[in-house]
C-alpha cells in the first residue's frame, strides 16, 4: 500500500505503481547491457497515459500525476483536488536535464578562479565581454567544439581538454551569446516602449 492508502496493482499507471514494476525492469535492462542472459520484460501501457522514459537512468515517469482524470482541461484527483492541465505551459523539469546542469555548475565554479588568484562573482559573465561580446562568445564556442570533434573522431590527444568541459564550454559560450541576445531584444522593447 502506498502513503495515500492506493494499493500497488499491475494494471495502474500511476507513478508509484509504475515505478516498482521499472525497478524489476531495470535489473533485466541492466542485466542485458552486460551481455547476460535473461528475458527483457516489456512494458505497456493503456492507451492516452503520459508515461515517457526520464532520459536520465532508464526509468519512466508518469506525469499524469497520481490518480487523475481529465475533465474539459481541468485534471481531477482522487483526492478532490484539481488543476489546470500542463497543455501550453513549459515544463522545465523535462527540458533540462538536472545532472547535466548540476555538471555545468561544477565547471562554472572550477572557473571561477581567474589567473591573478581572485574568484570572480558566479554570474560575473553576465557583465558581458565588452563591444564585441559576440565574437568573444564565438571564438571560444569554436575552439571547444573542435575539441570535441577532435574527440569525436578518436584524436583525443589532439585536443586540448576531455570532453566533459569541452561541452559545457559549449554550453557557457551559447548561453552568454543567447543571453546578449535576448537582453539586446528586451533593451529594444523598453525602447519602443
Amino acid at each position: 500500500m502506498t502513503h495515500d492508502g492506493h494499493y500497488y496493482s499491475q494494471d495502474c499507471n500511476c507513478t508509484t505503481c509504475f515505478m516498482n514494476r521499472v525497478k524489476t525492469t531495470r535489473k533485466y535492462v541492466n542485466k542485458a547491457m552486460a551481455g547476460e542472459k535473461t528475458n527483457i520484460i516489456k512494458m505497456e501501457t493503456t492507451e492516452g497515459t503520459k508515461i515517457e522514459d526520464d532520459g536520465e537512468d532508464g526509468c519512466c515517469i508518469d506525469y499524469r500525476d497520481f490518480h487523475e482524470e481529465i475533465h474539459n482541461s481541468v485534471r481531477i484527483f482522487d483526492s478532490g483536488a484539481t488543476r489546470d492541465t500542463s497543455e501550453g505551459k513549459l515544463e522545465y523539469a523535462r527540458f533540462i536535464s538536472p545532472i547535466v546542469l548540476k555538471r555545468f555548475a561544477e565547471y562554472m565554479n572550477l572557473h571561477r578562479k581567474q589567473t591573478d588568484g581572485n574568484l570572480r562573482e558566479p554570474d560575473n559573465w553576465m557583465n558581458l565581454f565588452g563591444d564585441k561580446h559576440e565574437d568573444v562568445c564565438l571564438d571560444s564556442l569554436f575552439r571547444h567544439v573542435m575539441d570535441v570533434w577532435l574527440i569525436n573522431k578518436g584524436f583525443q590527444t589532439e585536443a586540448r581538454e576531455d570532453i566533459e568541459p569541452a561541452l559545457c564550454a559549449i554550453l557557457f559560450n551559447a548561453q552568454a551569446w543567447l543571453f546578449k541576445v535576448l537582453m539586446d531584444k528586451q533593451e529594444k522593447r523598453d525602447e519602443n516602449g
